[in-house]
Formats: structure tokens, C-alpha cells, sequence
């Protein structure tokens, strides 16, 4: 009975990630992955360093609330983002369950993942991970080449 009920809990939390990554236009979507697959556990201990915040930040911006400001700096500090890269990211933190996606355009994915909170992507192409977070006053990018 146990393993029925988190079947189903897997499934509902699929079904809500398909839901809001479907609403990220500038992105297609490869694939979804479960956080024990072989593509994500290969990424998982890295990610989870950036994630809480144990690695050394790259760089740190005031908040001043220009979103589109904001996304332009990640840009000039994360210089090998580019249109056309396949992304893996764990879906709202550390969860369960992983997308793979290939980004159409960068700028537009970076704002509509910021809405989501933070944000840590594996770039596979790059072999980099960057992990951007936001606390009330600043926000910083954290970076480990793999």
C-alpha cells in the first residue's frame, strides 16, 4: 500500500511540474528525469553543494527590483549561457524530479524561471553548473566547471 501511495505522490508532482514548465515558452522540453535516474546522479552532489550554498559565490548584486536588469547581469556574469543549450535542472529545489530541456532563448528562460524562485541548471554541453539565489537583499551567483 505504501508503494502505491508514492506512486501516486510521484505522479501528482510530475503532473504539477509538467504544468509549470509547459508555461516556460522559451524552452522545449527533452525530457523529465526521477533525481535517482543515471544522467541526474552523475550532477546531484554538485548541485546540491551550489544549492545550500557551500560553494564560493562568482558574484553578488543588490536587489533592486528591474527583473529585466537583473536577467541582463546573469547574462554578462554567466557569458557561456547560450540559445541552443541543453539544460538539466532540478525542479524547485532538490526534488524528485528533474527536466531536461533545450533552451530557444536564454534571456526570456532565465525571467521566466526566476519566477519559480531560485534557480540551479546544469548546462550538459558546458559540463557547468550555476546556481542563482535570492534573499531579501541580494542575489548571487554561485559556479562549479565539472
Amino acid at each position: 500500500m505504501d508503494d502505491r501511495k508514492e506512486m501516486i505522490r510521484k505522479k501528482s508532482i510530475l503532473l504539477n511540474m509538467k504544468k509549470q514548465i509547459e508555461e516556460i515558452k522559451a524552452v522545449s522540453i527533452i525530457d523529465f528525469l526521477e533525481a535517482e535516474s543515471e544522467e541526474v546522479t552523475k550532477y546531484s552532489e554538485s548541485v546540491s553543494e551550489l544549492h545550500k550554498y557551500s560553494y564560493p559565490r562568482l558574484c553578488t548584486r543588490k536587489m533592486d527590483g528591474d527583473n529585466d536588469n537583473l536577467v541582463d547581469w546573469f547574462l554578462e556574469n554567466l557569458s557561456f549561457i547560450k540559445d541552443g543549450a541543453s539544460w538539466l535542472m532540478p525542479f524547485k529545489g532538490m526534488g524528485i524530479w528533474w527536466v531536461k530541456v533545450k533552451v530557444d532563448d536564454c534571456k526570456k528562460a532565465l525571467s521566466e524561471l526566476w519566477r519559480f524562485g531560485d534557480i540551479c541548471i546544469v548546462d550538459v554541453e558546458n559540463k557547468v553548473i550555476f546556481y542563482i539565489g535570492v534573499n531579501e537583499a541580494n542575489c548571487e551567483i554561485a559556479l562549479k566547471q565539472l
